[in-house]
C-alpha cells in the first residue's frame, strides 16, 4: 500500500500534496508540486510548469497549502 498525501489541492492541471514524514527528531511536512499533461490517451504528470497559466495556478496552490 502507497503512501498518501494528509492534504492535496489542484488547480487547473497543477496540483501540490502535503507528506508527513517521519525523522530522527520526530515528524515532519515536505511538500511536493506536479502539473498533469496528457500524451496521447494517457494521462501523465511532470515537475515542469509552464509560464503564465501553470505559474498563476503553481502560485494558487503554494499559498492555499500554507499551514
Amino acid at each position: 500500500m502507497s503512501k498518501q498525501p494528509i492534504h492535496k489541492i489542484q488547480y487547473g492541471r497543477v496540483s501540490g500534496a502535503v507528506w508527513e514524514n517521519e525523522g530522527q527528531d520526530g515528524k515532519f511536512n515536505s511538500v511536493t508540486f506536479e502539473r498533469s499533461y496528457k500524451d496521447g490517451d494517457e494521462i501523465k504528470n511532470t515537475s515542469s510548469f509552464g509560464l503564465g497559466a501553470d505559474l498563476s495556478n503553481l502560485e494558487r496552490v503554494i499559498f492555499d497549502l500554507k499551514v
